[in-house]
């Protein structure tokens, strides 16, 4: 048995159609990820807070309070292949990785973008489009 391309570029063209649809997709579905994560009510907190709406909020609780940091949320695509999150929020940072003020109150982190991957698993489900295309 033979197998014969006639025109590998156009083969090539197809697979990178296929791979670029799939990680869109998969992309999509990640950035939804991040946004639910933000209002999911996982995170541990050390103390009660009240929050800039007069609700008094313990642990576990979610992670938004004025909107801000959700809202600040942006995707770029930067090329074909690769796209970049970013949250401008000036507290993003220490909502993300924790810290303490000068005050001496301690943030814990709460990383949401590694609470979304690990349950969205964007790796798998970039295989699961490929295949599904193909």
């Amino acid at each position: 048995m033979t197998t014969r391309i006639l025109n590998p570029g156009s083969v090539v063209r197809n697979l990178e159609g296929i791979v670029i649809d799939a990680a869109e997709s998969v992309v999509a579905g990640l950035d939804s990820a991040f946004t639910e994560k933000l209002a999911s009510t996982e995170y541990d907190w050390p103390r009660p807070t009240v929050r800039s709406n007069g609700r008094t909020v313990t642990s576990p609780r979610d992670i938004i309070d004025t909107g801000e940091l959700e809202g600040s949320q942006r995707l770029a695509r930067i090329s074909r292949v690769e796209w970049l999150w970013d949250w401008r929020a000036g507290h993003a940072l220490i909502a993300h990785e924790g810290g303490t003020l000068r005050n001496g109150t301690d943030y814990p982190a709460r990383r949401w973008t590694a609470r979304a991957v690990q349950s969205y698993k964007p790796a798998e489900k970039f295989v699961a489009e490929v295949r599904r295309r193909v």
